[in-house]
């Protein structure tokens, strides 16, 4: 069931994608076509898939997965790094896309378009405790709320280009370390602390820091 919901939610992310890109005439200016952003695509959310699933069974050592059926095979072994997906679909784009002037503007755009693919993962994550549900919910509708103000940034120029990514990986470094402060199946590497916490708290202080930076037109 949980599957099922997530394919259609990439469903509509990759329309999403569609959408804003057609409309978007900065991208249009700088020659950038709709075609272009799609077969892109394509590549990085098979590349963010990978690394999310890896980064996954890398924090909660799951050696077993580490086979080419059970690696693959997400509906009988689920699991995958929202953290990882991010990065690993960042890491993509900037390399297919390098060299472009419009390069932040699609970081922007696929940030949100595929913001309701995170979105749904929080309402299926399980948090422990009496208040696990309303946890579940409450992120969910903070994560709508965001997904709003993405959309109304994007469409009246409200943030430079940028930013807007900058925000989401703040976004997905702090959930995963509340995430995985609750969680008691994650393996602590160091000061009681796991690989993606580690890696939660590193990115959220750069992200932090490149976003007010950003914002202040100020170069590094």
């Amino acid at each position: 069931m949980e599957l099922a919901f997530l394919i259609i939610a990439l469903a509509v992310s990759v329309f999403l994608l569609y959408i804003l890109c057609r409309q978007d005439f900065v991208l249009l200016r700088q020659n950038i076509s709709l075609s272009q952003i799609l077969d892109k695509a394509i590549i990085a959310i098979a590349f963010a898939f990978i690394t999310g699933r890896i980064l996954f069974l890398i924090n909660n050592f799951e050696i077993s997965l580490l086979h080419a059926i059970r690696f693959f095979h997400f509906i009988k072994f689920p699991g995958i790094s929202s953290l990882g997906f991010f990065l690993g679909a960042s890491l993509a784009l900037w390399f297919l896309m390098r060299g472009k002037k419009g390069i932040l503007r699609i970081f922007d755009i696929f940030s949100i378009s595929f913001f309701p693919l995170y979105a749904l993962s929080l309402a299926f994550k399980n948090y422990t405790g009496e208040l696990s549900f309303v946890l579940q919910i409450a992120t969910f509708i903070l994560s709508l709320l965001i997904f709003i103000f993405f959309l109304r940034s994007h469409y009246k120029y409200l943030m430079r280009d940028g930013s807007i990514s900058l925000i989401l990986l703040l976004v997905i470094s702090l959930d995963t370390l509340f995430y995985d402060y609750l969680n008691p199946g994650r393996h602590p590497v160091l000061l009681d602390l796991s690989i993606t916490q580690i890696l939660g708290i590193i990115l959220a202080s750069s992200s932090l820091v490149f976003l007010v930076l950003n914002q202040r037109k100020l170069k590094i």
